[in-house]
């Protein structure tokens, strides 16, 4: 009898030891990752988000890398970059609002802290792009009813642009008598950029930013 009652207390003492040992060895290792922040791409001035999460864990600590390795902390981050807003310090999701060109390549990771020690996610990358310069496309020509510009030896001998008479032989003549040409190279070039050709070769003019052919 006595030795079956030492029997049960020595297995007794044995399972209290090792779930003593498990029960250490669990808590070097018992916050574990659930979930990795993932990269963020967008183009600059947009928003990211990062998120990440753990098990077992006292506290959040977000921490960033820049291209050339160096680590940051989000406080070092947001002094780099002070035109963007940086959130979510201590949560599991973390948000950078107005992305900088200078972002780009940079890397964000999150530390999950139990006692002293710190469990880390994968690092992800942070990618700012440019947009690029819009394509120029010349607007549709819009052609108004036309107007001809007669020759030497035809009649009217002139047109009434804004306002002023345009003579077929070149003269401008405005209220004030004042001729307002330029003549180059057998084109006349007028103030108010109405351009003339006056041998009436097949052409256009501008009025009031409309392309006017010559008939």
């Amino acid at each position: 009898m006595k030795r079956t009652v030492k029997m049960i207390l020595a297995l007794a003492l044995a399972l209290t030891m090792i779930c003593a040992l498990g029960t250490a060895a669990f808590a070097d290792n018992d916050t574990v990752v659930t979930k990795n922040p993932t990269g963020e791409t967008h183009y600059v001035g947009e928003t990211a988000a990062f998120i990440a999460n753990a098990v077992n864990y006292e506290s959040i600590e977000w921490m960033f890398i820049a291209p050339n390795g160096t680590a940051y902390s989000l406080d070092a981050f947001k002094a780099q970059f002070p035109a963007s807003g940086v959130t979510g310090q201590g949560t599991t999701e973390l948000k950078i609002t107005n992305l900088q060109t200078g972002m780009n390549g940079w890397e964000v990771y999150c530390g999950f802290n139990r006692g002293n020690i710190c469990t880390t996610t994968t690092a992800a990358s942070i990618s700012v792009l440019v947009p690029s310069a819009p394509v120029y496309s010349a607007p549709a020509t819009v052609v108004t009813d036309p107007v001809y510009v007669p020759c030497y030896e035809y009649e009217p001998d002139y047109v009434v642009v804004d306002g002023v008479r345009v003579y077929s032989d070149g003269t401008v003549v405005s209220d004030d008598d004042t001729p307002v040409f330029i003549d180059s190279d057998g084109t006349n070039y007028y103030t108010d950029g109405t351009v003339i050709t006056p041998d009436c070769a097949p052409g256009y003019y501008w009025v009031n930013g409309v392309l006017v052919y010559v008939g």
